[in-house]
């Protein structure tokens, strides 16, 4: 299954992990933007590119607070509820 059609179809990556494009705060106060990952893969940690630094992490969900959800993912999600 490639990338796009397990977004297409998932809410979160494998544990729980924040889909591309959320915004996250990290434990330490700085905020960044999860990068693109394979959701389906059987992984505990995910890209994160930590804003102004251009640094980019692999966290893990105990890492990070979602602040933002996909705004194209979460109104169609609304629309169906």
């Amino acid at each position: 299954m490639s990338s796009s059609q397990w977004w297409d179809d998932h809410d979160t990556g494998t544990g729980g992990r924040p889909r591309p494009g959320v915004r996250v705060l990290l434990r330490d106060s700085r905020r960044g933007t999860v990068q693109p990952y394979e959701g389906c893969w059987k992984s505990v940690t995910f890209p994160v590119l930590v804003d102004w630094t251009g640094q980019t992490l692999m966290l893990a969900v105990r890492d990070v607070t979602v602040l933002t959800a996909d705004v194209k993912h979460a109104s169609s999600a609304a629309a169906t509820a």
